[in-house]
């Protein structure tokens, strides 16, 4: 899996997780989780960018 590829399958992932399950708002838990898991893609995807500008 390219890193591009494993990126777009986290931001699929991140999408379908943000749902809540009963259709409501998220807990505070939830949206920190969530902002985490955001930052730490964005990271990734900088990351990828930079060691795709290397080669």
């Amino acid at each position: 899996m390219t890193l591009i590829q494993e990126l777009k399958f986290w931001v699929n992932v991140i999408e379908q997780t943000a749902i809540p399950v009963d259709g409501e708002r998220l807990t505070p838990a939830e949206q920190g989780a969530l902002s985490q898991t955001c930052r730490v893609l964005a990271q990734t995807a900088n990351y990828a960018a930079d060691q795709m500008e290397k080669a």
